[in-house]
């Protein structure tokens, strides 16, 4: 934490800036770099290399007990030396407009923040100090004698993590011993647990015929040179120092002629490295499907179990029975009431005689002879209000009565509890009759009116 807390004080002071801002700038920076790695672009950093995303494929691993185990692909970060940088590499300078929206800081000051970055960090390492950026890793320099000559570089576990999240559902499956993977990469491991250490990347810096490092020469020697006072003085210094600078690429020494040269020795490498990420794409895209598939699946099952209460509760829901006559039984003989009106207000008459004798009016009988005594049930399972009103009263519809008694005890008429005890009341308290249809409307209305 020490380290850390310097770097961002060492790189304010460089770029003018007070220290809150300078960690604002670096934590918006490791987002930029992960973002862009992430989305398949390299990121240079000068004076240290480029970094991008490496993808490894998935293999079999034999481990020293003998198993064998299906080792899934990941993504880790690689580091270039800055000489061997693509051509289509990203370098950080150009982040500074992202950086200072994201942070509200000028672009001026974003700009002076990330050229002080590399300065800073070649400062430190020759300087032989161990360089920790926080998020992103820590650089350990490699040094003989006075000269620099490259460094060691282990990243972060957070962006180990950060980069690797496409795969991080994954994990390594042990394999059957009969199966068979021969299109698959066999390796040995001693352990398993080899997988999830993270290894140091090691960088060496080339260097020229002479021993030096291949980085732009000073600017004292150069004005040293254009001291010499004579062109006669001058020219063989320039002969002499040619085979360095054209190792150096560096934008302000180079000639016209030496121009096509780095042209002709990247073409090929950006070829083969095309070729290598259209071989590799089939493979990270069916991982990626699978992802996805397993994703749609989770989702589709969370949705099923949250309207699977919905569903159970329409099922519930009582359907609305149109209104039916009661059929009576065969051996009863009912009156229609409209004929016993009829014979009521008939006159009996000497001069009218019946050819045989009327037979008797039968009175209407109820659906059960208890249907006006008072009782008290106690709830079993599989029992429903409209089957006890149909038992006792004759008709489905007059369940709503039994509700209406017990409001106390049934709160939800079609979730009723079981072991309650409830009453069910006598027919002539709320003028229940399965032979009169105004009765029996009467009750259908006020179901309705339970269910608005």
């Amino acid at each position: 934490m020490l380290q850390e807390e310097l770097w961002y004080i060492r790189l304010a002071e460089q770029a003018t800036l007070q220290p809150e801002t300078s960690l604002l700038l670096w934590r918006a920076l490791i987002q930029q770099v992960e973002q862009r790695l992430l989305s398949g672009l390299s990121l240079t950093f000068p004076e240290i290399g480029e970094w991008r995303l490496e993808e490894h494929r998935e293999y079999v691993a034999r481990t020293e007990e003998g198993k064998r185990w299906l080792v899934p692909p990941r993504l880790t970060l690689g580091v270039r030396p800055i000489e061997e940088r693509s051509v289509t590499s990203l370098s950080i300078d150009l982040l500074r407009d992202a950086l200072s929206e994201s942070t509200h800081v000028a672009v001026g000051q974003v700009a002076t923040w990330l050229r002080a970055i590399p300065q800073l960090w070649r400062s430190l390492s020759e300087e032989g100090n161990q360089v920790v950026w926080a998020g992103l890793g820590s650089f350990t320099p490699i040094i003989e004698g006075t000269k620099l000559l490259g460094y060691r570089f282990l990243p972060a576990e957070s962006l180990c993590a950060s980069l690797n999240k496409p795969f991080s559902m994954f994990v390594p499956v042990e394999l059957a011993p009969s199966s068979t993977t021969t299109d698959l990469e066999l390796r040995e491991l001693a352990q398993l647990d080899v997988l999830t250490q993270i290894e140091p990347i090691e960088i060496r810096f080339a260097r020229t015929s002479s021993g030096a490092e291949e980085y732009p020469a000073s600017a004292p020697e150069v004005s040293s040179i254009a001291e010499e006072g004579t062109p006669e003085a001058v020219a063989p210094a320039i002969v002499e120092e040619e085979p360095t600078l054209t190792l150096l690429h560096t934008e302000e020494q180079t000639t016209e002629e030496e121009l096509p040269i780095p042209a002709q020795e990247e073409l090929p490498s950006l070829d083969n490295t095309l070729v290598e990420e259209q071989d590799t794409r089939p493979r990270l895209l069916v991982w990626l499907l699978v992802s996805l598939g397993i994703v749609a699946t989770t989702i589709l099952f969370i949705y099923l179990l949250s309207i699977q209460p919905a569903l159970e509760l329409k099922r519930k829901t009582p359907i609305i029975e149109k209104p039916m006559e009661h059929k009576p039984a065969p051996s009863a003989q009912v009156v229609v009431p409209e004929r016993v009106a009829q014979k009521d207000t008939l006159q009996p008459s000497a001069s009218v005689t019946s050819p045989e004798p009327a037979a008797p009016v039968a009175p209407s009988v109820s659906a059960s002879p208890s249907s006006e005594v008072v009782e008290r049930v106690r709830l079993r399972p599989g029992d429903r209000l409209s089957r006890l009103a149909l038992k006792k009263y004759g008709h489905k519809a007059f369940w709503v009565y039994i509700y209406e008694e017990n409001r106390a005890q049934l709160k939800n008429p079609d979730n009723i509890p079981v072991g309650v005890v409830i009453t069910l009341p006598s027919a002539s308290k709320y003028q229940i009759n399965a032979n009169d249809t105004n009765s029996v409307n009467q009750a259908l209305v006020l179901q309705r009116s339970l269910y608005k």
